[in-house]
């Protein structure tokens, strides 16, 4: 398991850590409509990490991306030999984040990767949101698009997540940007998808975005001034 990163700006803290890593073939990914480095052919294989983020500030406890590894490779592939990290909850758990005390969940972006563990399976075995008192955002666009539309329909992967955040009425769509709360701020953002977006902190006096690096699965971080044109053409 990979060290957590942690980046702090004022009074704001984001930490990345990993939950899991999943095995994919470029072409995977084309079909999921992410454009390839150069270099990179459809049959390039990789072995991706799968990280999730936690941002605290002030009384706001802010998880991004979050993804149930064990749910995850019910349709994805674990690399072989591969023994995932604790889970996301333990994971938080361990820094002193209890489900209960998450206040908001960004999704970057709708691959299931990113937000397969917003929701949790109860014993009743049904859907609810995993953190019961937060409030969740996803690209407008990526909500719009007629290919999760579709698998809303048909995919229960995407049933089971989304499709419960949006039947459970905890979700917002984002179609610019928005302030979550003082100091954090929603970005559109080019990306993986059409709604794809980022996390901007501004906290006494820093400036940082906080973003997804296409293939890696990881979170970056940089200065929002180097992000120009951070509301989508």
């Amino acid at each position: 398991m990979s060290d957590p990163v942690r980046v702090t700006v004022g009074g704001a803290t984001f930490t990345s850590f990993q939950v899991g890593k999943i095995n994919l073939k470029a072409s995977e990914l084309i079909r999921k409509g992410t454009e390839l480095p150069d270099g990179i052919t459809p049959d390039t294989n990789f072995d991706l990490p799968i990280c999730n983020g936690h941002l605290a500030v002030g009384e706001a406890s802010i998880v991004i991306d979050p993804c149930d590894y064990e749910e995850l490779i019910q349709y994805e592939r674990r690399p072989e030999g591969y023994v995932a990290p604790p889970s996301l909850l333990s994971q938080l758990s361990g820094r002193g984040v209890k489900a209960e005390d998450v206040t908001h969940v960004v999704i970057t972006h709708f691959h299931m990767d990113h937000c397969i563990g917003s929701t949790m399976k109860t014993s009743e075995g049904t859907y609810v949101p995993t953190f019961p008192r937060a409030r969740y955002y996803l690209g407008a666009a990526d909500w719009n698009s007629p290919m999760l539309q579709e698998d809303l329909k048909s995919t229960p992967m995407a049933m089971n997540s989304l499709g419960v955040l949006g039947r459970s009425k905890v979700l917002t769509l984002v179609d610019r940007p928005m302030q979550v709360v003082p100091d954090v701020m929603i970005v559109p953002m080019p990306g993986e998808s059409p709604g794809h977006q980022g996390v901007r902190m501004t906290s006494q006096g820093g400036d940082v975005m906080v973003h997804r690096r296409p293939l890696s699965r990881c979170y970056g971080c940089g200065r929002s001034e180097d992000y120009g044109g951070l509301e989508r053409p």
